[in-house]
């Protein structure tokens, strides 16, 4: 039991105590620009409402603890924050409507026992603006990670020469496959087949059934990554047409299996395996560099 305790508190402190720390600074300093917002007039703050930041700082100790406590109910502590997603912004967007009520409780409270208080509350804008910044500070302070790394991988990608792919689908199911070979792959989607013809998906074209043969001659396509489910076999056969002496490969079966992701060896081995010509301009970019998982080393 002891070692267990042990081991929690070195994790904790190994991982999250600078997060708590965090979150003390973003809950005070938020509510504190809040009030010198809504106060600060021609250059300077109004001492007429002067008794205000001192009731700050009587409630800001009772809101701390609310705060933190509010924050650890909806687990915004032990998260991997540089997988943070959708789910974890919930949670956050929750948290912050709780803390929000508990500000406003605890300031009454607080004035309520404060002997001669000449409010009962503070100010309305104080509680909005207050919330508004305090919910960018905390979003920041956990998806800032994720930000870094992502900017951080793109950076080091763009050093790495690229096979540029095709993928048919402007879809959720596309827009998954297009992150998952660009994360994970020397693979990179350079255009995407779709309804939405003439617009942009994450940066990337979306072209017409129509330019496929077009595009693959221009861009120089390597491979074809079919993403959309509902396609008739007269589509299928016009990719195909299209994209002939193109290695097509359809995963329509992508995160709806139990592992919920592409095999990119399984991607690399059959697309080296089944086109000499493409595996052998692979080998060439990835020359005395191993290759784990579809990725190359550095």
């Amino acid at each position: 039991m002891a070692n267990t305790f042990s081991q929690r508190l070195k994790d904790f402190i190994k991982n999250d105590l600078w997060i708590v720390i965090l979150d003390i600074l973003a809950v005070n300093l938020s509510y504190l620009l809040a009030l010198y917002i809504r106060f600060f007039v021609n250059g300077e703050f109004r001492v007429s409402v002067g008794y205000y930041v001192d009731y700050f700082w009587r409630i800001a100790p009772v809101y701390t603890v609310l705060a933190i406590a509010a924050f650890a109910l909806f687990k915004l502590y032990g998260g991997m924050w540089r997988f943070a997603g959708l789910n974890d912004m919930n949670r956050i967007i929750t948290a912050n409507v709780v803390t929000v009520v508990l500000q406003v409780a605890a300031s009454m409270i607080v004035l309520a026992l404060l002997p001669g208080a000449q409010a009962n509350r503070m100010p309305f804008s104080y509680y909005v603006i207050g919330a508004v910044i305090q919910f960018i500070f905390v979003v920041l302070i956990r998806f800032s990670h994720k930000i870094l790394l992502a900017e951080k991988t793109k950076i080091a990608n763009r050093k790495i020469e690229t096979v540029p792919v095709l993928v048919v689908g402007s879809n959720e199911l596309g827009r998954k496959i297009v992150h998952h070979l660009e994360d994970n792959t020397v693979f990179r989607a350079v255009a995407i087949v779709g309804k939405d013809s003439g617009r942009m998906m994450d940066g990337i074209p979306v072209i017409s059934m129509e330019a496929i043969e077009k595009t693959v001659t221009e861009k120089g396509i390597k491979a074809v990554f079919i993403a959309e489910k509902q396609m008739t076999k007269e589509q299928r056969d016009q990719i195909r047409h299209a994209a002939k002496d193109i290695e097509i490969n359809d995963f329509t079966g992508y995160m709806s299996n139990q592992t919920g992701f592409i095999g990119n060896k399984m991607v690399f081995d059959k697309f080296y395996a089944q086109s000499a010509e493409n595996g052998r301009k692979i080998v060439q970019i990835v020359q005395n560099k191993p290759v784990f998982n579809g990725r190359i080393a550095a």
